[in-house]
């Protein structure tokens, strides 16, 4: 959508003819471009395999390819990460400036849904994980964030949000408290 947008600024505004540049530099940007996505869905595809005394974090791209294995009894904390926007709109002023660079300029690289991880052993490990979909009604399924939270949480580690003023996010950590008093 945002190259659609800049096609037509620079044909309507600055009048430039896009029949007259050469077929070469049209298959340089679509190779570029295929590039480019490649890494960023490398980077981004992560798979979590909980099992009975640890967790698995598999990437298993081409050239991208690597597992991490975090027992439960290193693991001293996860932290889920929601959504980015929330701490880049933090930290630009005025309100308004933030909300435009992070819904319009940001979000052409970055979809609103970026989640990371963020386990804490005896060192720290984020691992991003666009692939974690939300699942609002709140059904266990492993192939959801709510998912691998409960699991994780199941398994006695300590995992929370990095916002629980969300009612959505405040729940289920109550949700957890409420297990661990039982």
């Amino acid at each position: 959508m945002i190259f659609f947008v800049i096609f037509l600024f620079l044909k309507f505004v600055f009048n430039i003819n896009f029949s007259f540049i050469h077929i070469g530099y049209y298959i340089l940007f679509t190779v570029c471009y295929i590039i480019l996505t490649y890494i960023y869905l490398a980077k981004t595809n992560t798979d979590f395999i909980v099992l009975d005394d640890r967790i698995e974090i598999v990437n298993n791209l081409p050239f991208f390819k690597k597992k991490t294995v975090l027992p439960f009894n290193k693991i001293k904390s996860i932290v889920f990460r929601h959504e980015w926007t929330e701490s880049l709109q933090e930290k630009i002023k005025p309100r308004t400036l933030g909300f435009i660079i992070t819904e319009y300029l940001v979000s052409a690289f970055f979809p609103y849904d970026y989640k990371w991880i963020k386990f804490t052993t005896d060192r720290s490990y984020t691992f991003l994980c666009f692939g974690l979909e939300f699942d609002y009604f709140d059904n266990n399924d492993e192939a959801l964030i709510e998912g691998l939270f409960y699991k994780l949480a199941n398994c006695g580690i300590d995992v929370r949000w990095t916002n629980i003023e969300l009612n959505y996010y405040a729940g289920m950590m109550q949700n957890i408290k409420q297990r661990e008093k039982k």
